[in-house]
Formats: C-alpha cells, structure tokens, sequence
C-alpha cells in the first residue's frame, strides 16, 4: 500500500505520520519496502497495525509502548485468535496488564518501579480469567492497570473506512519470516 492510502485509512494527518516515523513509534520494527521510506509501500498489515497502536495509546499506553507492544505482539494476536476472519467477526481484545514486579517501598516513586507488562489476547470472559490468575498469584507481582482494546471493532472500522474511500485493503494477517511487516 501506498504511504498515502496507510495515512489516510488511519485518519491521521500526514504531519503526525512523519512525527512517528521521524521518533521511531511506528507499531513496526522495520522499513517499508522500497528505497525511501517517505515514498515505500507499506504492507496492508501496517494500517491496521498502526490503527491498534493508536488505539492503545488512546487507552492509557504511550506511544512509544503502544507501538513497540503492538510490535512485538501482533503475530501472537493472529495465532491465538485464529486469523483475521474470526478476529473481524468476533470481540477479540487486545492488550497488556501491567504488573508491579518491585517491592513495597513507600520510598520509591511510581517512576521507578519495575514493570511487567502482560500481554493479553481473547474475550473478555478469557481475559478475565488470566487477570484472575494474576491478581492471586504468589509472585509478588501487583496488577496495577490493564490497557486493552476491542481489535475486532477495530478491524472492522478499518475495513469500513477503506470500503468508503475506495482503498483495496488485502489481508491483515502478519507476514512470512523474512518477509517485511
């Protein structure tokens, strides 16, 4: 996909795209394909991974953590959810429970405690039970805040807004090893 289509399906300004490029918070470790990346093609899968990042900053992660997570992340979202049919025609949610891992200090500020950040895929039922599990845990891990997001409505908004621009949006699944992101 062109970096035009990717800007616009997202619906952010293309000042603002820059401005992830140029930081390093795109929700993708790798360049585009092609020589530059102002003028590569993207594939598909980027849109929608950029729209999850997004979305997840919007829910309480920074940027910089919403795109590396989303990074990290987004083949295991496809693995357990079984592909982007069953993620678009479901509620799959997508995101982390961040986890106190230090001690209690009442000397030591939020900003230097150590975190753990969770991930967490699935339903809302299944999701529940996982932070469950980890709110009685014996590691000594605290469950201090979850970040998620629906990815199957926003996998359908996606798709509804490259429909109304007249964007042929191909598979969102994760590329092959080897393979750009």
């Amino acid at each position: 996909m062109k970096r035009a289509e990717i800007i616009e399906l997202c619906g952010v300004s293309r000042d603002f795209f820059a401005s992830l490029a140029k930081r390093g918070q795109f929700p993708f470790l790798g360049r585009p394909e092609g020589r530059a990346e102002a003028f590569g093609r993207y594939p598909a899968a980027v849109a929608f991974k950029t729209v999850l990042a997004l979305a997840l900053n919007d829910a309480g992660a920074t940027q910089e953590e919403a795109g590396h997570f989303v990074e990290v992340e987004y083949r295991e979202l496809f693995a357990i959810s079984g592909g982007s049919d069953e993620i678009e025609e479901g509620n799959v949610y997508f995101g982390y429970a961040l986890l106190d891992v230090g001690e209690r200090d009442p000397e030591v500020t939020r900003y230097e405690r150590a975190a753990l950040r969770y991930p967490l895929y699935g339903s809302r039922k299944a999701i529940g039970k996982v932070l469950d599990r980890l709110e009685t845990r014996k590691s000594g891990q605290r469950l201090l805040a979850v970040v998620q997001v629906n990815a199957s409505e926003h996998l359908r908004l996606l798709k509804a807004r490259a429909e109304h621009l007249g964007v042929e949006l191909p598979s969102m699944a994760p590329a092959h090893d080897g393979e750009a992101a």
